[in-house]
């Protein structure tokens, strides 16, 4: 005996894959409901880092409207152990990235990683341009030369010439990455840094010359340049960053009136012998 297929049969199996799909994620009475209907944003935050060591206990912020302060709404947050601190970022999205960085480190609340054992005593402020996740006095030389209407590029450029590091990413983690000399630039550089976020672009100027004379640094001792040689740098800063001079040794006497600008123990040789005065046994050359 042949059968047909009826109306009704036909009617039933075009429905199996719909009954189908219900047998795997509910029932005709119970569907499954997307719970994310809503259009909250997802959670996002960047995460930064502040160092000139590691500064844990520092105030770091997005500074959206671009005017050196911390404002209602932007995103901010207290720096944890090795300087990293999470911004929320949700309410920008993407957009997170088109912003500076500022960082203050507090006096009496941020603590160093160079020196543990106590909080810093004297208060600075450091930035960063958009689009970089470090900020250090490095990249505070960057932004203020973008600020000034330079491109990251040619801010970036400028820095490495200044500082005679071509091979330098002022991005970077320079303790992360072992980069010595980075470092102890930047530690130098920390001397020159205001105590407020508003005073930042008005001490351009005295960057830019305290970058330029850690260059001269490595320009004379080349491959010699350690991290030491910046640790005794003194910044005698004038009224003009001309006035600005160095005292490697650490003796007290800027180098350009040190005979010996590395050698703490002499600054003077009268009779213009090569001997300081205080080992020369007759540094008037009159034979006594």
């Amino acid at each position: 005996m042949k059968f047909k297929l009826t109306r009704v049969a036909l009617a039933t199996m075009s429905l199996l894959p719909l009954l189908t799909a219900c047998g795997e994620n509910g029932d005709s009475a119970n569907p499954v409901v997307d719970n994310n209907t809503d259009n909250t944003p997802k959670a996002q935050s960047l995460e930064v880092r502040a160092i000139d060591g590691y500064l844990e206990g520092a105030r770091v912020w997005l500074d959206v409207n671009g005017n050196y302060k911390l404002d209602a709404g932007e995103p901010s947050a207290i720096t944890g152990a090795g300087g990293v601190a999470k911004l929320d970022v949700t309410a920008l999205g993407a957009q997170s990235s088109q912003f500076p960085l500022l960082v203050e480190a507090i006096a009496g609340q941020t603590i160093d990683s160079d020196t543990p054992e106590s909080p810093i005593t004297q208060g600075f402020v450091m930035s960063a341009p958009a689009g970089y996740t470090v900020i250090t006095p490095l990249s505070t030389l960057v932004q203020q030369k973008i600020a000034s209407g330079a491109s990251k590029s040619e801010a970036e450029d400028a820095v490495k010439n200044l500082l005679q590091q071509p091979d330098l990413n002022p991005a970077s983690d320079y303790i992360a990455q072992s980069k010595s000399v980075a470092a102890g630039q930047a530690k130098a550089m920390v001397r020159l840094l205001p105590a407020t976020a508003t005073e930042l672009s008005a001490q351009k100027a005295n960057l830019e010359a305290g970058a330029k004379l850690l260059g001269n640094v490595v320009a004379e001792d080349k491959a010699n340049a350690t991290e030491t040689d910046f640790s005794v740098v003194v910044f005698v800063p004038g009224k003009k960053p001309a006035n600005m001079a160095l005292d490697r040794d650490g003796d007290g006497v800027v180098d350009s009136k040190d005979a010996f600008p590395k050698d703490k123990d002499e600054w003077l040789d009268t009779d213009k012998d090569g001997i300081g005065n205080n080992a020369d046994l007759d540094d008037d050359n009159d034979g006594w």
